[in-house]
């Protein structure tokens, strides 16, 4: 569980902090880019993952067996590919959690919605002047975004390390999660599932406020 969620914020955030960069530009067809990317919040985010629970997708993929298995070979080909590339000059490890951050490219994309929505926020409330004020000074795009962008931008990357985790140690594929509702719904345990549930909120917290706690010091608050 606690491996899944360190995946999940490590890829997810930096993944929405520079899709929301590109989003916040200027282009043909942002419009369309921006729907793509804000469809899982438009979209109940929970009948998705239930479904995912569930296996519905899986069982529809099944009735066209040629298709299943075309989409099943271009994973393991994928994951094969980078074991190949990178096996041998890093620790199996690294290699395995590679892995599981490219095959996981659909939950990124489901999971990054919401926090693509807060970067751009984020983005738009930074001053246009300093940009300008930096050009003259002869600061290239790199140095901007160093000095000016994500410095800015550091109580919403905190907001969004924060609501990752929580979203991740909620989710409905997390094993925990899924034992606990097993133990309510299923096996009827109620004082184990509450007590279980109650034990998790309180890792959760524990977690939640060290993060906070390391992040909060390098986090720049503008007025």
């Amino acid at each position: 569980s606690f491996i899944m969620t360190l995946r999940d914020t490590v890829v997810v955030v930096p993944f929405s902090f520079f899709s929301a960069l590109i989003l916040s530009k200027e282009f043909h067809g942002r419009t369309i880019a921006r729907a793509i990317f804000f469809l899982p919040v438009i979209v109940s985010t929970g009948v998705l993952a239930t479904m995912d629970s569930n296996d519905v997708i899986s069982m529809m993929m099944d009735r066209n067996t040629a298709s299943a298995a075309d989409s099943m070979q271009t994973a393991f080909s994928a994951s094969g590919l980078i074991t190949t590339l990178f096996s041998d000059s890093l620790p199996i490890e690294m290699v395995d959690f590679i892995t599981a951050a490219t095959s996981g490219i659909y939950d990124i994309i489901i999971k990054s919605g919401l926090q693509i929505i807060i970067f751009i926020g984020g983005l738009n409330t930074i001053s246009p002047s300093l940009f300008e004020s930096s050009n003259i000074e002869g600061a290239t795009a790199w140095v901007n975004f160093w000095k000016i962008t994500f410095p800015m931008c550091g109580p919403y990357i905190l907001l969004n390390v924060v609501y990752t985790i929580i979203d991740s140690f909620t989710n409905l594929s997390n094993p925990l999660i899924s034992q606990i509702r097993s133990d309510l719904m299923g096996l009827r345990n109620f004082g184990v599932a509450s007590a279980a549930a109650w034990v998790y909120f309180v890792a959760i917290f524990a977690v939640l406020g060290i993060v906070f706690a390391v992040m909060q010091r390098r986090v720049f608050y503008h007025e």
